[in-house]
């Protein structure tokens, strides 16, 4: 179960790490 940490970790820095993809409104 490494996915709860990763996540947990990755959480926080979810909006730095899609600002490096040019993403079209991701508001679902």
């Amino acid at each position: 179960q490494q996915f709860t940490p990763w996540f947990l970790h990755t959480f926080p820095r979810i909006p730095d790490y899609l600002e490096q993809f040019p993403f079209p409104e991701v508001t679902a």
